[in-house]
């Protein structure tokens, strides 16, 4: 996918790469989002997670621009919005704050777009290698992340679910479609086909307290690894050293198509 776009009707246009058509045929879906591309209706997308999971890069890379955003300095205290066409499809990303103290303003800014559409959701998660405003002994053991942090970063992702699943995907919520996003994927890839990281946010601990955002009959829930760019945790703590350029494109791919595909089922 170019990172170069267009102006279009006020909105960036980002092209859509020919793995991404290609992955809609597969999926026997083309023609259905090729329909949806005529369509002038924006996708909403409210973009939750914690601080430091990387949210903004997130949005920033699937828009076509570059993903970096300053360390510590660059967490936001409100909800960000960001228009762009991804093809020809308008999406509003609604990328909400991840520190602890924001909880009335996630909530605040859930119920005002459930209010007026049917939001889609990203869950921004990382396995617990966040990077928030704490100081880097508290997280960080020379080249190497704390098994005590990373197990309290995890912890938080957890907890943040039970603040927003019911609001979203309780009785009367109005989405449809969750798709869990797991950042940094250079930080926790692993060298064989066996991905355990994936295994607990699709069948694991993760997986279980979705509780009605994933057992809902109306819902369809979705995780995919990514990764925006190369980024050491803190600057100190290593990469894996088995994601490839080549993953993290097919990766951006898959998402794209998914999304797409999502927004389309509206």
């Amino acid at each position: 996918m170019s990172n170069g776009g267009e102006m279009a009707g006020g909105f960036e246009l980002i092209p859509v790469a020919i793995e991404v058509h290609e992955y809609l045929k597969k999926r026997g879906i083309y023609d259905k989002v090729r329909d949806w591309w005529n369509s002038s209706s924006f996708c909403d997308v409210i973009v939750l997670g914690a601080s430091g999971t990387g949210k903004t890069a997130l949005v920033k890379a699937l828009r076509g621009l570059p993903p970096y955003v300053p360390r510590v300095s660059g967490r936001s205290d409100k909800t960000e919005e960001d228009e762009g066409k991804i093809g020809k499809t308008p999406f509003r990303f609604h990328t909400t704050p991840g520190e602890d103290l924001h909880e009335v303003k996630r909530k605040a800014t859930i119920r005002e777009i459930m209010a007026v559409d049917n939001p889609g959701v990203i869950n921004v998660v990382c396995n617990g290698f966040h990077e928030p405003d704490v100081p880097i002994g508290d997280a960080v053991e020379g080249r190497t992340a704390k098994d005590t942090f990373l197990a309290d970063r995890l912890q938080r992702e957890i907890d943040l679910l039970d603040e927003w699943k019911s609001i979203l995907f309780g009785p009367g919520g109005a989405c449809s479609w969750l798709i869990t996003v797991v950042m940094k994927s250079d930080m926790w890839w692993q060298s064989s086909d066996d991905q355990p990281v994936l295994d607990y946010y699709r069948r694991g601990n993760y997986y279980d307290a979705l509780g009605n955002a994933q057992s809902s009959a109306h819902t369809t829930h979705s995780v995919r690894p990514y990764s925006a760019l190369d980024q050491p945790l803190f600057g100190r703590v290593a990469m894996s050293g088995y994601y490839s350029d080549q993953l993290r494109n097919q990766h951006h791919n898959e998402l794209i198509a998914l999304l797409l595909e999502r927004a389309s089922a509206k």
